[in-house]
């Protein structure tokens, strides 16, 4: 047991922890969600230890293979969002678009959330957004394609200024 736990790789996009200089910080987990894991993943990030004016930036996708439960388990992880200290939400895909929404009605101030339906926009986005001393939550079932978005700020991080 103890060779086979010594080769143990965690599989990429599920919870994994990447440290960058500047103390920015990505959490890869694009690999698939559901409600639950959604706000296990955003309690993490607002739990992550950082210095008190850290930026925290949450990532989410939308949620697949939910059913009849899609639009309400997409609500919940805004209500859910609303009660963290999150500085941002980003959220792509149709059906995330409602975890913003619910977000705000929760009493998230409007100008924290934003929608994108591509993902060159948000790239981009991101890339002026993010300074020194940030967290990021990448989460979102894989059908989404936010793995894309992971991998994009894995390349970026550790480059040049995020100032445009």
């Amino acid at each position: 047991m103890r060779p086979g736990l010594r080769n143990y790789r965690r599989m990429r996009h599920r919870m994994t922890m990447y440290r960058f200089p500047n103390r920015l910080t990505l959490i890869d987990d694009s690999y698939s969600s559901n409600p639950h894991a959604a706000k296990a993943a955003i309690d993490t990030l607002a739990q992550m230890p950082a210095a008190p004016a850290a930026t925290r930036i949450a990532v989410l996708g939308a949620m697949a293979a939910l059913g009849a439960y899609a639009a309400r388990g997409h609500r919940e992880v805004g209500r859910h969002l609303a009660k963290k200290k999150i500085s941002q939400v980003y959220t792509y895909g149709a059906l995330a678009k409602q975890i913003g929404t619910a977000a705000v009605q929760a009493g998230l101030a409007p100008g924290r959330v934003r929608h994108f339906t591509s993902k060159a926009a948000l790239h981009s986005h991101l890339l002026r957004t993010i300074q020194p001393n940030t967290v990021i939550l990448v989460k979102a079932s894989h059908s989404i394609g936010l793995m894309e978005t992971a991998d994009f700020l894995r390349s970026r991080l550790g480059k040049k200024a995020f100032t445009g």
